[in-house]
């Protein structure tokens, strides 16, 4: 989520993602790149306005420092958009999308306000 050089993207991202020959084009498409400003630097690539979008803050692989991480840089951003403090920034987790199964019937419980309040 923050920015990161492309050595460290790689290491975050699945190896067969990393290896597929159209990473690069997408990884243009999705991030803008930072050249290094001194010799010793290097570049760093940051995530586009537009996929922020697409972002899952509780996307299930994550651990759980990663997933503080992506929720802290995730309120800052939400704060600094919308002029809230970032402890006023709530995030609600997205619908999973369950068509089917024994889960069916609780795919709506997530935008309860009484038990997202739990």
């Amino acid at each position: 989520m923050g920015p990161c050089s492309f050595s460290d993207l790689v290491k975050r991202v699945a190896e067969r993602l990393a290896d597929d020959p159209s990473f690069e084009g997408m990884l243009r498409e999705v991030a803008n790149f930072r050249p290094p400003e001194g010799p010793t630097e290097t570049g760093l690539y940051e995530l586009k306005d537009e996929a922020f979008d697409e972002v899952n803050p509780f996307f299930h692989h994550y651990t759980r420092n990663r997933r503080e991480e992506v929720e802290t840089i995730f309120r800052k951003r939400v704060a600094k958009k919308t002029g809230k403090k970032e402890w006023e920034v709530v995030i609600p987790p997205e619908p999973f999308g369950v068509s089917e199964g024994p889960y069916m019937g609780n795919r709506h419980h997530h935008s309860d306000h009484l038990l997202c309040g739990l």
